[in-house]
Order: structure tokens, then sequence, then C-alpha cells
């Protein structure tokens, strides 16, 4: 049944008749009390996998990266970082799940030129190279990160401390012989100076 703690416009929570009460970020809402069905076709199941493999990021990437980054474009806003993070990814993929559409960052500093990895199978290290061309709003000065997405076990890894633009050059340690074809290097910069990140690229 539903509790009503002063009116029915007060917060009320619960099942009455065919309507679920509740709040959500402090907004009191009634929606139509549905029991959803739990289709299996091959298209769901392809969505499903896109949602969970996008979540999975996100929470390894929470402190690094959502609170780090995205929580500041939601300040004032109902959404958390966490929330955009995700929605912003789920948007990206359009249901099917592509490493290569990852979205770490957002904003309008200026991206690495030439970016290009290797993996070195002896030191079990990967090894982002860059050049350090200016042309717009970059500096040498700026903090790049790189981080590795390896999709045969849907894990995140980040370099043990963050380059500059001027260094040329990231190393990521793996720490096991990965194979190249599973991994995506995605790196950008950001700024602190002008507050200012730049989109991440993606680097197989």
């Amino acid at each position: 049944m539903a509790k009503l703690s002063a009116g029915i416009l007060s917060k009320t929570t619960g099942k009455v008749a065919g309507v679920v009460c509740s709040t959500w970020r402090g907004i009191n809402y009634i929606r139509e009390k549905v029991t959803p069905a739990n289709p299996k076709s091959d298209a769901q199941i392809i969505v499903r996998n896109m949602f969970s493999k996008v979540v999975a990021i996100a929470q390894q990437l929470l402190d690094s990266v959502v609170h780090a980054y995205w929580n500041v474009l939601q300040t004032g806003k109902k959404l958390t970082g966490y929330n955009r993070f995700c929605q912003a990814n789920w948007v990206a993929m359009d249901g099917v799940f592509d490493e290569e559409k990852i979205i770490l960052s957002v904003g309008g500093l200026e991206s690495l030129a030439s970016p290009s990895a290797t993996f070195q199978a002896m030191t079990e290290d990967v090894v982002v190279l860059w050049v350090d061309t200016i042309i717009t709003n970059g500096s040498d000065t700026d903090t790049v990160f790189a981080y590795i997405y390896d999709t045969s076990k849907d894990f995140v890894f980040s370099q043990a401390a963050p380059a500059t633009r001027a260094d040329e050059t990231a190393t990521i340690h793996m720490g096991y012989a990965a194979s190249t074809a599973d991994l995506r290097v995605i790196i950008f910069c950001n700024n602190t100076v002008i507050s200012s990140l730049s989109q991440n690229i993606a680097v197989s």
C-alpha cells in the first residue's frame, strides 16, 4: 500500500491500485505500475550487453574519471556525473557496444597529434606515443591520461603516473601477456589552467 506523509501532493511512497509513488533526487512522482517483460531476443541481449559493459567501465573509473571530470558537468543538475557518463556512452554506442566509441572525456581542449601505441611483450607494457604539435589551445604542460581497455577481460588499465603533452610518451604496465588485437588505448588531455579537457581519442 502507499504511504502519504502529509497529503496527496506531498511525499508518497509505495503502490496503490495501478500506480507506484516514489521520490527521485527530491522529486515526488507517480507512474503507472508496470510488470516488465523479460525478452531474450538476440537484439535485446546485445543491448543488455552494451549497458552492462558501460556500467562496468564507469565503476572501474569511478574516482579517476567519473568523479574527477563528469561530476563537475552536472553541478546544479539532477543527474549525477555517473548518470551523465553512462548516458553519454549509451547514446554513443547506439545499442551495440563498440570499444572504439568509449567516451571518457568531453571538452574543447586540443587533442593529441598523431597518437600511436605498441605492446612490448618483454616488459608487458603498452607504450603510447604522440607528437607535441600545438595548433590551437593546447599547452606543453597539459596533463595526458592514457587508459587501456582489454576487450578480452572487459578491464581498464591506466598508467602509473600522468604524462605531459611535451613528454610525447606514456607507458601502461599490463602485467600479463596480452594480445594486441584485444587492446584499445584511450587518451585525453587536461589543462587545469583553463579548466578544459580534450575529447578522448581511441587508438588501436
